[in-house]
């Protein structure tokens, strides 16, 4: 309620969403409820981090547009982002392929570890947020994607 200026009722729903977002329920946490909390919350300041790991095929189709200059989202979806390079790394280690995108100017995306108990410095992205890719630096099974968050989200 404080942060964001919500009454306490939306502020208790909101919290209730984030919860099932940091229990691994991603998938069934309220988009508009997220985006809201987003929308209302100062955006985290400096660098954030997204580590992803894929298949080599899942690799290839995900790779196929990513190059400077193009636009990229995550399909409608949020996204947990941290402001800890080493934190991305972690989570990008499970797959053929490791992926760690990193978002040198952040402008939307807000800080929620103070409000989660995972200890990941995480930071949320809304749903409709792009970015723009600046470079790619491919390694045997590592790759670094260099992003500035757009100006513009995806239209609806």
């Amino acid at each position: 309620q404080e942060w964001t200026g919500m009454s306490e009722e939306q502020a208790e729903e909101t919290y209730a969403q984030l919860e099932t977002w940091f229990g691994g329920s991603w998938y069934r946490a309220d988009t508009d409820a997220l985006d809201d909390y987003i929308d209302r919350d100062g955006a985290c300041s400096g660098s954030i981090y997204r580590g992803m790991h894929f298949s080599e095929a899942e690799y290839a189709a995900f790779m196929e547009n990513i190059k400077p200059g193009a636009r990229m989202g995550m399909n409608g979806h949020n996204s947990s982002w941290t402001t800890d390079r080493e934190t991305a790394w972690l989570f990008s280690v499970n797959g053929e392929r490791n992926v760690i995108i990193h978002c040198v100017q952040n402008k939307t995306s807000a800080p929620v570890s103070h409000l989660s108990s995972k200890g990941e410095d995480e930071v949320l992205a809304h749903s409709k947020a792009q970015w723009t890719v600046l470079g790619v630096r491919e390694g045997s099974n590592r790759t670094e994607i260099t992003v500035i968050e757009a100006e513009e989200r995806m239209s609806t």
